[in-house]
């Protein structure tokens, strides 16, 4: 439902700020910023953008291959 899509439109919005902020990119905060993008993509993926959806978690997989939050 119409709904349920802006639920998730706002939801990859705030996730897209959070994922944005210049924290993001430190080394301590590196698994909460893995588990924000995979959030991130099964959003995605709820709102059938899963082309998006899979290219979130493929790039994720490439830049930490051995993340326990990613696997």
């Amino acid at each position: 439902t119409y709904l349920e899509i802006d639920k998730f439109d706002k939801a990859n919005n705030l996730i897209q700020k959070a994922l944005a902020l210049p924290e993001a990119q430190s080394p301590e905060y590196r698994g909460s910023m893995a588990r924000a993008r995979l959030l991130l993509a099964k959003s995605l993926s709820r709102q059938g953008k899963h082309d998006e959806s899979i290219k979130t978690v493929t790039d994720l997989l490439r830049e930490l291959p051995n993340n326990k939050d990613v696997i």
